[in-house]
């Protein structure tokens, strides 16, 4: 599908033919499309969402959107939902129907402004960028926050950090969209990021580090390659 500002077309890629036009005009300005499952479209406007199937042409239906200024959208892999940030929520909503999925926490400490979102191949995790340059990511099966807010790049201006899975799905990249700077890479494989600290390391912790750190938590060995610290 080609979108440009009140138009919509649809062209089958393997044979380049015109399949037609989907019936927008008079409608919002469209500033984001996106295949769902089968033949469902996505269409984001200045003023309304909407779904359509495009083998007929047709609405399946539309809503007003959160009234924020630049909500960012993303499609599942799957293709059955999609998550939207606006300013101050992350909102998922099932595809064609567009209805209410969850309503994920924003942490307490990050501020409004989520403008970028993308989410794993796996539908796992979804991350978003806010326009003070916050990046939050959250669990999809329990809509909870996997963490603290980072800042991971120099802010300047109000544009957020734009966020993008690898098809992976545990790695996630970050690049600062209103200031040249270097992307970085986040493994979010916990099982790895296990494996990394023990080869680091090169031990487990002693019995006085696993005090420290995890206070009234039973030691056990994290590390089975090594012996347990004394």
């Amino acid at each position: 599908a080609v979108a440009g500002r009140d138009f919509i077309e649809v062209w089958t890629l393997g044979t380049g033919d015109f399949d037609g036009a989907l019936p927008i005009s008079g409608e919002s300005t469209v500033r984001h499309i996106a295949f769902g499952s089968g033949t469902t479209l996505f269409v984001a406007g200045r003023d309304s969402i909407s779904t359509w199937n495009v083998a007929t042409a047709t609405r399946v239906r539309s809503l007003a959107p959160d009234p924020y200024d630049t909500p960012g959208f993303a499609v599942s892999s799957d293709g059955t939902s999609v998550m939207i940030a606006s300013q101050r929520r992350i909102l998922r909503r099932s595809l064609p129907d567009l209805e209410l999925v969850s309503d994920f926490l924003v942490p307490p400490n990050a501020v409004a402004g989520w403008t970028e979102v993308a989410t794993s191949a796996d539908g796992a995790v979804v991350a978003a960028g806010a326009s003070t340059g916050e990046i939050v990511w959250w669990d999809v099966g329990t809509g909870l926050p996997l963490g603290d807010p980072i800042r991971p790049h120099e802010q300047i201006g109000d544009e957020p950090p734009v966020v993008l899975f690898a098809t992976s799905g545990t790695t996630l990249a970050t690049y600062p969209s209103a200031f040249p700077g270097p992307a970085r890479l986040w493994d979010l494989d916990v099982l790895a990021l296990i494996d990394r600290a023990c080869t680091r390391a090169n031990r487990n912790l002693t019995q006085d580090e696993w005090t420290r750190c995890l206070p009234g938590v039973p030691y056990r060995p994290t590390c089975p390659e090594f012996s347990p610290g004394r």
